[in-house]
């Protein structure tokens, strides 16, 4: 933040394999997706505490549905990207966040999603 970043994005891939003896988990390079939802999740968790919540954070990791988004945004995501998910789930991906997330601000009584980014924080303090 001394350094005037304007926000933060995490995360990415992972080097870390999940413990499953799928082919595909053999192969050398990043692995996203499913794989790396819990870890970007724990992420942007630390980095929203860390930073007081002063910093937009961009969710990345494993976003396969509006659960998952929802997941990142109370961890303390003001801003998704979903790549994974929309390779395995096709382009209605996206409709079936918003849908999903409109649920879950009725769920909790939130007017404004801008109101559910770190709730889990908050909740926890």
């Amino acid at each position: 933040m001394a350094c005037g970043i304007d926000g933060i994005v995490a995360t990415n891939t992972t080097l870390n394999r999940p413990n499953q003896e799928h082919s595909v988990y053999k192969q050398q390079g990043g692995c996203s997706g499913s794989p790396l939802r819990q870890q970007s999740t724990d992420m942007i968790a630390h980095v929203y505490a860390y930073t007081q919540g002063k910093l937009p954070i961009v969710g990345v990791g494993g976003i396969m549905n509006a659960e998952d988004a929802w997941e990142k945004i109370i961890a303390g995501a003001s801003l998704l990207q979903a790549y994974a998910g929309f390779v395995f789930e096709g382009p209605g991906l996206k409709k079936s966040i918003v849908h999903g997330l409109h649920r879950k601000m009725r769920q909790h009584n939130i007017d404004s999603l801008s109101e559910a980014v770190g709730l889990n924080h908050r909740q926890s303090s």
